[in-house]
Formats: C-alpha cells, sequence, structure tokens
C-alpha cells in the first residue's frame, strides 16, 4: 500500500489559493482481472498477457475546460504485504500462494518497457489526457494492464529464478490503498508525465486482481543409448549403462519407469534384429538400477504417488537430476545381426 501526499498547492496558512473554478472531473472504472493462466516455468519463458479496464470520465453542465487529465497510481498489490508492508518498491511485484511467492510485473507499453508505479522515486504513474469531442460530456476508453511474470530477487523463500516457482495457484488483490486515482479538467494549464501540477478536483480507487497458476512439471532433459558393442557368440554377462537427466518444479514428487517395447513392467526387455526380417533371434536384456548382473531391476511400476520397481525423486526447478540406467545381457549366443530395442521413460509426477 501507499500513502499520498496533499496535492493543493497552497504555500502557507495565510496564502490564498484556489483551485479552478466548475472543473470537477469524475470517472468510474471496471475491475480487470490479470490472470496469466497456466505457467510453465520450466519453459524459462517469463509469461505475457494483458487484461483491460473501461475507464469513464464524466464532466457536469457547468464544468469549465475540455481537456481530461487522469493519473493512474498503482502500488505493490496484497500479494507483497506480507513481505514488504507499505514500503513502494515493487521489484517485482509479488503473486503469493501460501507460504510461497511468484514475481511479475505491471507495464503501461506493449514492449513491456514502461513501469506503472507511483510517485518518485518510483516510476511513473500512468497519465491520461483526452479531449471531449463534439460537445459531449462523456468520455470512455480502454485501459490497456500489460503483466509479465518476472524472477524474485532477492531470494524470498528459495525463490530466485522462474524456475524456481513452486507450483500453486497464485494471487494478488489491488484494492483500498494499492490503487489510487485523480482527476482534472484543464484549458491551457499542462499536465506532466507525474501528474504535475496536482490540482485534482475527483478521487478514487480502481481496483483490480492479478493471478496465475504454476503447473508441477517434468521434462527428461537427455538420454543416451545403451551399446553393448560387438560381441563374440560365447560372450556372457555383458553389461552396460547410460545416464538419464530428468528436471522436475520446485517440491514436485516424481517416480520414472522403463518400459521395454515389449511391453514388460520388470524391465525385462528383448533386442530384435535391425534390418533381417527372417532372423527370428531375440536377445534378452535387464533393466536395472545399481550395476551388476543381480543389480536392482527398473521397471514400469511407478505411478505419480509411489516409485514401485522405479525410482523416486523431488525436484529442484533450477536443476536437473541425474540417474544411471544399467542393462545386462546373459548371453549373446545368438545369430549374427545387430540388435536392438526402443525403451520408453515415463516420468510419473
Amino acid at each position: 500500500m501507499f500513502k499520498f501526499r496533499n496535492t493543493l498547492g497552497c504555500a502557507a496558512l495565510l496564502t490564498l489559493c484556489s483551485l479552478p473554478a466548475h472543473a470537477t472531473l469524475n470517472c468510474s472504472f471496471t475491475a480487470p482481472t490479470i490472470n496469466f493462466g497456466a505457467v510453465d516455468v520450466l519453459s524459462g519463458i517469463y509469461t505475457q498477457t494483458t487484461a483491460s479496464m473501461i475507464m469513464t470520465c464524466t464532466k457536469r453542465w457547468a464544468d469549465v475546460g475540455n481537456t481530461g487529465n487522469v493519473c493512474l497510481f498503482i502500488g505493490d498489490g496484497s500479494g507483497a504485504d506480507p513481505v514488504r508492508g507499505s514500503r513502494n518498491t515493487y521489484a517485482p511485484r509479488f503473486l503469493v500462494s501460501g507460504a510461497n511467492y511468484a514475481g511479475f510485473q505491471i507495464y503501461t507499453d506493449p514492449s513491456y518497457s514502461t513501469f506503472w508505479g507511483t510517485y518518485a522515486p518510483n516510476p511513473s504513474p500512468q497519465l491520461i489526457s483526452f479531449t471531449f469531442a463534439g460537445g459531449s460530456r462523456t468520455y470512455t476508453a480502454p485501459v490497456v494492464f500489460y503483466a509479465q511474470m518476472a524472477a524474485i530477487s532477492p531470494a524470498l523463500n528459495g525463490t530466485t529464478t522462474l524456475q524456481s516457482i513452486v507450483p500453486g495457484a497464485y494471487a494478488s488483490s489491488f484494492s483500498g490503498g494499492h490503487t489510487y486515482w485523480a482527476s482534472t479538467l484543464t484549458t491551457n494549464q499542462t499536465v506532466d508525465a507525474e501528474c504535475n501540477p496536482r490540482l485534482y478536483s475527483a478521487s478514487g480507487n480502481f481496483p483490480f486482481s492479478v493471478s496465475a497458476t504454476v503447473n508441477a512439471n517434468c521434462l527428461v532433459n537427455s538420454v543416451a543409448n545403451i551399446n553393448f558393442g560387438t560381441q563374440a557368440s560365447i560372450a556372457t554377462n555383458l553389461q552396460g549403462s547410460t545416464n538419464l537427466s530428468v528436471q522436475c518444479t520446485r517440491t514436485t514428487p516424481y517416480y520414472i519407469g522403463l518400459a521395454p517395447s515389449n511391453g514388460s513392467v520388470t524391465g525385462a526387455g528383448v533386442m530384435s534384429s535391425v534390418a533381417n526380417p527372417l532372423n527370428l533371434d531375440q536377445v534378452p536384456y535387464q533393466l536395472r538400477q545399481t550395476a551388476g548382473m543381480a543389480g536392482t531391476i527398473w521397471g514400469n511400476t511407478a505411478t505419480s504417488s509411489s516409485a514401485g520397481n522405479g525410482i523416486g525423486g523431488t525436484g529442484t526447478g533450477v536443476s536437473a537430476q541425474s540417474y544411471t540406467i544399467y542393462a545386462t545381457v546373459p548371453s549373446a549366443n545368438y545369430s549374427p545381426d545387430n540388435y536392438k530395442d526402443t525403451v520408453t521413460v515415463t516420468v510419473n509426477f
């Protein structure tokens, strides 16, 4: 929340001063919702979205002036209240989900470069100036909010980057003192980007809300083939391995299953001839979590809540976690040929 200083231009108690007579400009605003929708933080893309509110300003029949000036001030939002109180740092603004936070920012332009704030030293408010045309006493126009997800710095609950945001439903409310508008009618008087002079005749609030849903997600970043190489037909107890890299959203539990193409849930697959359809030999192999011919098997009974005969972990968001997949072949006593099989990696979360 933020406070506003006195907007009257009187220099001292004994100074006589007055506002322009009959210069009231009353405005009303619809209440928009800025909704980022479903956000995939692992993508590293800072999601952008827009929302519009309708501003309607009306002058009375006796009001003097044909140019309307409306200043729109936006503060921190309720998401930052537990962290910042009444401070106006806005770097960035916060969405909150329980004890977790996600950063975002609001801009006044479609290039997402002009920050929408309050008084200096914070970035400026948005000034909207317009002319009543054709004798009309009412002006109606949309006001667009340009919003973008943002990283949090310094760290808040361990969140420093987009990828480290914890999945959840996030929200912030801009009501009460988190927003403020002030208006004036002018003739030959100018109003600069800081909304000076502040001879405003009407003021109020324009509440709105911001929301985002950060979904749990996992990515299989890399996995190489297991190659047993060229073996003599008398070779036995063949062993090979490869590394599997998995990246999941922070605090997300996940469980990895491996399924050979024959559908075995115990990781017991067979390799078939690559190019010779007349060769019906199939070379058995076993997928394992640990090394050796008797290593722990790695199958496909993992679910979203249990590792089963697979492997489980908890996502960090920022970094990938690596696992070694082992495979064993009891014997190479099969027709000379090139053999292979495809294993499907399933990450349940």
